[in-house]
């Protein structure tokens, strides 16, 4: 499995955007660390075997599975993390979109915490994804989001997620991850809470048979 782990780590796409020095680092890392295995206790209670398929699997692209959602809940903000450009997005006025600066000195941040933990399930999504949506919540402001996370039929679906709760600001967040047949999904979600902030999180996981 290593050979197979190697060459499929050093065939992922050529890194691009926002996130292309988090990708060349997450690969570098991946070499790094090696295929994780039983003697690890992050590991202990994993079938390793099933890794194998994951080895196997290109990166999903384009529009992907994420037909047949319920209506949304009243006053929530969906986001369906399909090449989503937040620039095309009504967000509400209690929100905004984080600049390239901010995102990345919080960026910074988590490769530090990926080299000095030898976080295996960090890297992967540090090497395979290629952009990230980054949002604040402002101070003293209240907001409601549904982040879907939809997948690719025998494909890897990498997303990263990075949320600024601001001062005394509230944030109700579901996620729901969509699973498809032979599918695999990587989401890294970051929140960063200030003083007197608050974030109540839920988390759907939906599997089905697309046979």
């Amino acid at each position: 499995m290593i050979d197979q782990y190697e060459q499929w780590i050093k065939g992922l796409p050529l890194p691009q955007g926002i996130l292309k020095n988090n990708q060349f680092e997450g690969r570098k890392s991946l070499l790094e660390f090696g295929v994780p295995r039983k003697n690890q206790e992050p590991w202990r209670l994993t079938d390793l075997n099933k890794m194998k398929n994951l080895f196997k699997m290109p990166l999903a692209s384009g529009k992907i599975n994420s037909k047949n959602l319920p209506p949304k809940p009243k006053d929530t903000t969906r986001l369906i993390l399909e090449n989503i450009e937040l620039k095309t997005i009504s967000l509400p006025k209690s929100v905004r979109i984080l600049t390239e600066k901010e995102i990345g000195q919080y960026l910074k941040n988590s490769n530090d915490e990926i080299s000095n933990t030898e976080n295996w399930s960090m890297a992967i999504n540090n090497a395979c994804s290629n952009n990230i949506i980054a949002l604040k919540i402002n101070d003293n402001d209240q907001c409601n989001f549904e982040i879907v996370i939809p997948s690719q039929i025998k494909h890897l679906s990498s997303t990263r997620i990075l949320l600024i709760i601001g001062k005394k600001a509230k944030l109700n967040l579901l996620q729901i991850a969509m699973g498809s047949n032979q599918s695999a999904i990587s989401n890294l979600i970051e929140i960063h809470l200030n003083e007197g902030s608050e974030v109540n999180h839920g988390f759907i996981g939906i599997g089905k048979n697309d046979d």
